[in-house]
């Protein structure tokens, strides 16, 4: 064989191998393999937005209604209840959101504008790393990844320049903005998004984020739309695909009726109608979004997965089952576990006998193949 063949044989063969590479998914499976109830016995889980779970399997809760954090084994029985109520420097008024990451446990306590991060040191004890004060406008969600926190929510730097989604080196202090916030609800510029924000901002400003080798996934809650940004250049592009579940979110008159007259029940009829979107989640191989639908006949907000190839592409769209909640709540109720491909939903029933909320951990396997060559 000469030389010129070998040089083409071997051309061949690594565009086969790059092609191989960049394959779409054969398909995904969506699989529910637990449910797990939380014990409401030793200590009222009273109200939660978020949640992780640690390499071992235990689940860490924020309270923010009681100002601590209630830590359930991975058969939802009560192991400790951490932290508590307080202004004080280890004391917590109304932590939210939360994230885990290579046993660094971070928190906002929104009612403090701080940010918190931990060193998980044994099973049930946490040491402090770090604190620092965000005056972010709004309640918000935040990732780690790489040494850094991310905030989905919004910090104005003036009158006409504001930001939806930036990052914080956790030892630095280096602060990186990422996303404007014209940008997080499709405006141009900002003078247009300041003309056109009554069109926008009624339906809600909740924003989601994941971080995934050097591209930020970020979506609003209002439109079933992720940007995704690359983390050196900035540069940003935008995918979804509204099909016929989703049901597209509107300022209708009858909204803004209702917010006028500050009439919650109607607001919250006008909201029935809608989708909203209420997290995302990256991996190497798929972008996940889950997003709620109102179901009137059993009174519930229940939840539908999207999942996406990186570059934009719908692979699949599926119901989560036993994923539902009775209030309009739109949190991240979910936590991704990327080393089992496990998304996990903490699901919110009203219990009328106990007149408590029952919360239960849905776990959903997803598993996905590359077509053969």
């Amino acid at each position: 064989m000469n030389r010129g063949c070998r040089y083409l044989i071997g051309r061949a063969a690594a565009a086969l191998f790059i092609v191989l590479l960049s394959r779409p998914l054969l398909g995904i499976d969506v699989t529910q393999i637990r449910r797990v109830i939380l014990s409401q016995e030793k200590a009222v889980l009273m109200a939660a937005e978020s949640f992780v779970r640690t390499e071992d399997g235990l689940f860490i809760i924020p309270d923010y209604r009681d100002g601590n954090f209630k830590l359930y084994d991975d058969d939802g029985n009560l192991v400790a209840v951490w932290g508590k109520r307080g202004p004080g420097p280890l004391e917590f008024l109304s932590p939210r959101s939360c994230h885990y990451q290579l046993k660094i446990l971070a928190v906002s306590d929104f009612s403090k504008q701080r940010i918190l991060t931990f060193k998980r040191t044994g099973k049930t004890e946490f040491e402090k790393v770090s604190e620092f004060a965000f005056p972010v406008l709004d309640k918000f969600n935040l990732k780690l990844a790489d040494g850094r926190v991310f905030i989905a929510g919004l910090i104005s730097l003036s009158d006409k320049e504001s930001y939806s989604l930036f990052s914080r080196d956790l030892k630095s202090g280096d602060i990186q903005y990422l996303l404007p916030t014209e940008a997080k609800y499709g405006f141009s510029s900002f003078s247009q998004f300041d003309s056109k924000k009554h069109s926008v901002l009624p339906i809600g400003n909740a924003g989601f984020c994941d971080v995934m080798g050097n591209y930020v996934y970020f979506i609003w809650e209002g439109n079933l739309r992720i940007i995704k940004i690359d983390r050196t250049s900035k540069a940003r592009e935008s995918f979804g695909e509204r099909t016929p579940s989703y049901r597209q979110p509107r300022v209708t008159s009858a909204l803004e009726i209702a917010m006028s007259l500050l009439s919650a029940k109607d607001a919250e009829a006008e909201y029935a109608k809608m989708s909203f979107v209420n997290t995302i989640f990256a991996d190497e191989g798929f972008i996940g979004v889950v997003y709620q639908n109102y179901d009137g006949k059993d009174s519930l907000w229940k939840m539908y997965l999207q999942l996406y190839t990186p570059a934009g592409k719908l692979i699949k769209e599926s119901p989560l089952p036993d994923a539902v909640t009775y209030i309009n709540f739109r949190a991240s109720n979910s936590f991704y576990d990327r080393e089992s491909n496990t998304l996990y939903y903490l699901s919110i029933r009203y219990d009328e006998k106990t007149s408590l909320d029952r919360y239960e951990i849905v776990a959903f396997k997803i598993e996905s193949e590359r077509p053969e060559p």
